[in-house]
């Protein structure tokens, strides 16, 4: 099941995600091939939400510091030494080297 509306707000995040100092609501709407109107919805959800937002008085959006809330909820609840173990077997096989983690927590 494809919904359009989710794919368009996704797509906003990826683009503006890769570029470092923002981009202008126009530059948005030619990379992405969408209407001024549909990506300005867009954008204002977002920002509403901290997703993106506006720098200063300019008509340039970044992403937002909302990702930075979901990016530590994951963290948090990462148990880092259980998700790197199968790397680090895989590492040490191709190496043939024996690997050591030290886990303080």
């Amino acid at each position: 099941m494809k919904i359009q509306s989710l794919d368009r707000a996704f797509d906003i995040l990826e683009l503006l995600s890769k570029e470092q100092f923002g981009m202008t609501l126009t530059e948005i709407c030619k990379k992405l091939d969408l209407h001024k109107s549909t990506v300005y919805r867009f954008l204002s959800s977002l920002k509403n939400r901290g997703y993106i937002e506006k720098v200063d008085d300019s008509n340039i959006y970044k992403l937002g510091l909302s990702f930075i809330d979901l990016c530590s909820a994951y963290l948090n609840n990462l148990e880092l030494k259980t998700e790197a173990e199968p790397y680090l077997r895989k590492l040490s096989m191709f190496t043939t080297q024996t690997v050591f983690w030290l886990f303080t927590g």
